[in-house]
């Protein structure tokens, strides 16, 4: 091919080129500029069906997932479930969610040691978290399930940073046990 026959292939190329690249530009569904030479945002019924969205939805953060633990089906043992929460969700509310999911019942075989017992309040001051909890008759537990309990508390709590210390306090008081049988310390310390 001779540079006299190229050029008009040239230009046939750029001005396609150049087509292609003003129309990559516009796109559907862009709403029109108002008085003011802004963008006003198009109503929900002038937007266009799929594809035609003038902007791309936003992705939700990866969701906070905190533990809680159980005991095992025969109560000898820990299990572990994950709780979901916002990733936005302040430590107050963290703190508040895996305290209510410990007191749940499981959906499987495993068994919530903290199910029948109220936890009144709980307040994370200088590193402490402190739990006010009512403890009725047909939530004590023998030495092996009080033992575990209060490991399932500890290792729920303490997954958290801010938390160095549990103050356990029954009916407001600072008991030598939780249940009669497990010597309670106060604080519990990591």
């Amino acid at each position: 091919m001779t540079n006299q026959a190229k050029k008009p292939v040239l230009l046939a190329l750029l001005i396609l080129v150049a087509v292609l690249a003003a129309g990559c530009g516009s796109r559907q569904g862009d709403a029109p500029p108002d008085n003011n030479g802004g963008v006003v945002s198009a109503s929900p019924s002038n937007q266009g069906g799929e594809g035609e969205n003038a902007e791309a939805p936003a992705t939700d953060p990866d969701p906070l997932v905190r533990t809680v633990y159980y005991g095992n089906e025969d109560g000898t043992a820990l299990v572990k479930k994950p709780v979901e929460l916002a990733a936005d969700t302040p430590l107050d509310d963290q703190l508040a969610a895996v305290l209510e999911a410990l007191q749940q019942p499981s959906d499987d075989a495993s068994l919530s040691l903290w199910e029948k017992i109220d936890i009144l309040s709980h307040a994370l001051e200088d590193g402490t978290l402190t739990l006010d909890i009512d403890i009725p008759d047909e939530a004590r537990l023998g030495s092996p399930g009080e033992a575990l309990a209060l490991d399932a508390l500890k290792q729920t709590v303490f997954q958290f940073e801010d938390v160095e210390a549990l103050e356990v306090l029954v009916g407001g008081e600072a008991k030598d046990s939780l249940m009669g049988h497990e010597e309670l310390p106060h604080p519990i310390t990591r």
